[in-house]
């Protein structure tokens, strides 16, 4: 049996909203059968892209306008994954900003969207900023978890000096897993990788089963080392420190389970 949530042209039941043209190639559905995307949205005092919540009961928009941490309406909307209990994530770039917008990730929640990270903004352990996200590599799981890589640079809105894999949930807010640069196995991390989502064909969503994030918050990524080792690595959150560090940019292996 087929139901129909939305489609473009309908206004929804706060009586002021009108779907547009749909952004998400395909909608995103948790196991509450809750399906988020993005969509243009009109309202007689907006107009512009929005993230939105559907299912058989309702549909809502969950995201819009000017969001966290940005100065003008977001663009660029995108699905990366929603939780079991309706929590969705998304990342988005500013209007404003021309040729290098700031972009950010987003988590959706009771009060409004959350930020997950912003693009020129510190990261958790000292030394680096987010300079940029890499494309198809966010992801959440069916907790509201999210894991991503980053570009990072040594300034606010400097060159690229490396990339960095990166952990968030609610209880602990974002974390550091590894980053280039760091000690691990007695030498230094010279590339990261990171999967958050397996890339469909134009009319699919991405294949969220196949990523590099569980949903008990286990994250899997690849390095490369300073001494030409290649490895495997899987990080469980710590239980006893922020983040995946001894606190002196060194990995602590107890956090993770590595292969060479």
């Amino acid at each position: 049996t087929v139901y129909e949530l939305v489609r473009q042209g309908d206004v929804l039941q706060d009586g002021i909203t009108t779907v547009g043209s749909f952004i998400s190639s395909s909608g995103f559905i948790n196991s509450a059968g809750e399906v988020a995307f993005a969509a243009n949205i009109t309202q007689a005092s907006f107009g512009g892209q929005a993230v939105i919540l559907a299912d058989d009961i309702g549909t809502a928009v969950v995201a819009k306008g000017v969001l966290p941490g940005f100065t003008s309406a977001a663009t660029n909307m995108a699905v990366v994954g929603i939780s079991n209990s309706g929590r969705v994530a998304f990342t988005a770039d500013t209007v404003a900003g021309g040729s290098d917008p700031t972009s950010a990730i987003y988590l959706t929640g009771p009060g409004g969207p959350t930020t997950v990270a912003l693009e020129d903004t510190a990261t958790p352990v000292p030394g680096k900023y987010i300079r940029g996200f890499l494309s198809g590599a966010t992801v959440a799981n069916d907790a509201g978890q999210v894991a991503f890589m980053a570009d990072l640079s040594d300034t606010v809105n400097g060159a690229s000096t490396g990339r960095g894999v990166f952990f968030y949930d609610q209880a602990g807010g974002l974390q550091q897993i590894a980053r280039t640069g760091d000690s691990l196995l007695g030498s230094t991390i010279t590339n990261a990788f990171f999967f958050g989502m397996v890339n469909a064909s134009a009319n699919m969503s991405p294949d969220t089963s196949a990523t590099g994030l569980n949903n008990v918050g286990q994250v899997g990524f690849s390095f490369s080392l300073a001494n030409g080792t290649n490895g495997m690595a899987i990080w469980s959150v710590p239980t006893h420190v922020p983040g995946g560090y001894t606190g002196n940019r060194t990995v602590d292996p107890s956090h993770c389970v590595l292969w060479r």
